[in-house]
């Protein structure tokens, strides 16, 4: 599928399904990949669409909107809205805000912090804040970690990292000491493992205890997207060398 000048912002977990934004930010439509690109609805919000993505239940297709720290939830099935959400402060530009990989929650990200808002209530989570921008986040499939990618001072040394937090209450579970930056991060369908693409290298990190327990360079560049499967016992990596690579996952 592709589009003249309109952006596809998100695949569903239904696999085909796709979310693209026109070219003027000024309305979306979903698109069914599976029966010969088909339209199933175009929505035009009356703002800037900002981005697009999908709850993991599909129960909801997010939008944000580009000039607002706001996200309206449509209904999935029939696009009609379902609530809005808001109450994210920062003094800097909202970069992104939408679901991950719990259906419980989304997120809420600006340069160097994050927070989560509870899809249902609007309520917020604990600030995660952060010594350098991030460069990678997401969510546990139950909702009760948030993992994040940036630079922090361990020890007296500033070092990249990937910071293991307890949504509840806030606090840091683990830190990953990392040589360069991660660009990608998920986790397993069971919440055990964490998968980190950080340069050209796949890693797997347990989650409980934050050891590292497999490193992997195939990958001639760096790799842009890391995802487990839905059963968890496949990782896909993909990368700026233009390969994808299907990782078996071992017991």
């Amino acid at each position: 599928y592709s589009s003249q000048g309109a952006r596809i912002a998100a695949i569903a977990p239904d696999g085909h399904t796709a979310a693209v934004i026109a070219q003027d930010q000024m309305s979306y439509a979903l698109v069914d990949l599976a029966a010969n690109n088909a339209t199933i609805l175009t929505n035009t919000p009356g703002f800037r669409v900002g981005n697009v993505s999908f709850s993991p239940d599909l129960q909801y297709t997010a939008v944000t909107q580009a000039e607002m720290w706001e996200v309206i939830l449509y209904d999935f099935n029939n696009g009609s809205e379902v609530r809005r959400l808001s109450g994210f402060e920062t003094a800097a530009p909202v970069f992104d805000a939408g679901f991950s990989a719990s259906p419980q929650w989304i997120i809420w990200h600006a340069r160097a912090k994050a927070q989560l808002q509870e899809v249902e209530s609007g309520t917020l989570s604990p600030e995660f804040s952060h010594e350098d921008f991030l460069s990678a986040f997401t969510l546990s499939p139950d909702g009760t970690i948030l993992a994040t990618a940036a630079g922090k001072t361990v020890n007296g040394t500033f070092s990249p990292a990937v910071t293991l937090w307890d949504v509840t209450s806030g606090a840091e579970m683990h830190t990953l000491i990392l040589p360069a930056t991660a660009n990608a991060l998920s986790f397993s369908p069971d919440g055990k493992l964490l998968a980190v693409a950080e340069g050209s290298e796949l890693q797997v990190w347990h989650v409980s205890n934050g050891v590292l327990l497999a490193a992997f360079t195939e990958h001639l560049d760096t790799i842009a997207l890391v995802k487990f499967s839905p059963d968890g016992k496949t990782i896909a990596t993909a990368g700026y060398d233009n390969q994808l690579y299907l990782w078996q996952v071992l017991e």
